[in-house]
C-alpha cells in the first residue's frame, strides 16, 4: 500500500482512505478491504501506472479494472498481492432507488456528502493523516449510533437497500449500538421497496446473518421483516 500512496503523491494527486476501512480503524478493528478516493480520473490513474512502470521502485504495482468500474471512476491497484480500489471523487446526478448516475467531482467534500451513514463518511488523508469528518461520524462511533447523512428519507430513496444496511451494521457492530432515525424512516411508504429485487434483499439478509442476526432482527420493524 505504501508504494501506491507514494505513486499518487509523486504525481500530485489527492488520496484519501474512505468508507469502512476508516470506520474499522476508528473502532480498533482490522479492515477487510481498504478503499481510497482521489481527484485523479481513471485515465489519469492508468497514465500514472505507466509512469510507475518506468521507475524501479514502483514495478511491484499493477492495476486492473472492469469497464463498468472504470465508467464509475474505479481502478483497482495491486501491491504485494493485495487489491485496493481507488475511485475518483464522485457526486450523484440522479438516482432511482436502485442505481445512481454519477459524475466525477473535484473535492472530497462532494464525495462524502453522497455517502449513506455518518460513520461511513469519515476520511483520512493518506499523506498527512488528517481526518475530515463533516457529519460527526467520530462522535457517533463513540456514542454507538447509526445515523443517516443528511435527511434520512432522501438517503433511503436514493438507494432503498440502505434501509437493510442499517440492520446489517447493527448485526455487525452488535450490542449497544442503535439506529437513531427510526421514527423518520417509519414515514417511508412500504410500497416504495417493491422495486428492489429479491436477490438484492437476499444478499443483505445473508450479511445480517453472518454476525448477530437476533440483535438486528429484534430492532427491525415488522413491516420491513415482511420483505425478507
Amino acid at each position: 500500500m505504501q508504494q501506491i500512496i507514494k505513486l499518487f503523491k509523486e504525481n500530485n494527486y489527492q488520496l484519501w482512505m474512505t468508507g469502512g476501512a476508516v470506520r474499522d480503524k476508528l473502532l480498533d478493528l482490522q479492515p477487510n478491504d481498504i478503499d481510497f478516493a482521489t481527484d485523479a480520473t481513471p485515465e489519469q490513474m492508468l497514465s500514472m501506472r505507466a509512469y510507475g512502470m518506468a521507475k524501479e521502485e514502483h514495478k511491484s504495482i499493477s492495476c486492473w479494472f472492469s469497464e463498468n468500474g472504470k465508467a464509475h471512476g474505479t481502478i483497482v491497484f495491486r501491491e504485494d498481492e493485495k487489491d485496493f480500489e481507488i475511485t475518483c471523487f464522485r457526486k450523484d446526478v440522479s438516482t432511482d432507488g436502485r442505481n445512481a448516475t454519477v459524475e466525477f467531482a473535484k473535492t472530497i467534500q462532494e464525495d462524502l456528502v453522497r455517502r449513506d451513514f455518518s460513520i461511513n463518511s469519515i476520511c483520512i488523508n493518506a499523506y498527512t493523516g488528517e481526518i475530515i469528518d463533516p457529519f460527526n461520524g467520530q462522535q457517533d462511533i463513540k456514542d454507538k449510533v447509526i445515523r443517516f447523512v443528511g435527511e434520512p428519507l432522501q438517503r433511503i430513496r436514493e438507494d432503498y437497500l440502505r434501509l437493510f444496511r442499517v440492520y446489517r451494521f447493527l448485526s455487525q457492530l452488535g450490542k449497544g449500538w442503535k439506529f437513531v432515525n427510526n421514527e423518520d424512516v417509519s414515514k417511508c411508504l412500504i410500497g416504495e421497496l417493491d422495486m428492489l429485487s429479491k436477490e438484492r434483499i437476499r444478499d443483505e439478509v445473508i450479511k445480517i446473518f453472518k454476525h448477530n442476526p437476533c440483535f438486528a432482527l429484534y430492532h427491525m420493524p415488522e413491516w420491513l421483516i415482511m420483505y425478507i
